[in-house]
């Protein structure tokens, strides 16, 4: 192995920090999808569906 094969280590160390940076970022934004679910299907469970809602499940799923 010689030594341009080998990559320097203040980029190493960079390239690690932004890849956990992002990887950080992802998932903050899949805890706001998880939470808005989780708290949709509560609502709904407690107060049931919106009226608003009901025409339009209707049409789409083609019953009465």
């Amino acid at each position: 192995m010689t030594a341009e094969s080998v990559p320097a280590e203040p980029t190493s160390r960079r390239t690690r920090g932004w890849a956990a940076l992002g990887l950080a970022v992802l998932m903050v934004q899949g805890v706001f999808y998880v939470f808005g679910a989780v708290s949709d299907l509560t609502s709904d469970a407690s107060a049931g569906l919106p009226t608003d809602h009901t025409g339009t499940f209707t049409a789409l799923s083609g019953t009465n």
